[in-house]
């Protein structure tokens, strides 16, 4: 994992996933950028949860917003698939 600057804040991020389950990606983009002063990128976000090996991809959800859906992945902690078995 090459994002030694912002280890602190992934690991409270898969503490928060282990407490209070899995999250999509629009909630895990607000909660990173409430605790960081310059915020994340949408692309740094994705490449650390489907890169760093702390993180599952669980499903997807649709977004509906004013004129427009999308759909959005679902992530889950790690830890927590490997608990459960």
């Amino acid at each position: 994992m090459r994002v030694r600057k912002h280890r602190k804040k992934i690991t409270m991020l898969e503490e928060k996933m282990l407490e209070n389950g899995e999250m999509d990606f629009v909630e895990i983009k607000d909660w990173m950028n409430a605790r960081r002063r310059g915020g994340v990128t949408s692309a740094w976000l994705g490449n650390v949860l489907a890169k760093c090996g702390l993180f599952v991809q669980t499903g997807e959800t649709r977004v509906v917003s004013i004129g427009r859906s999308y759909i959005v992945k679902v992530w889950d902690s790690r830890r927590r698939d490997s608990n459960d078995r």
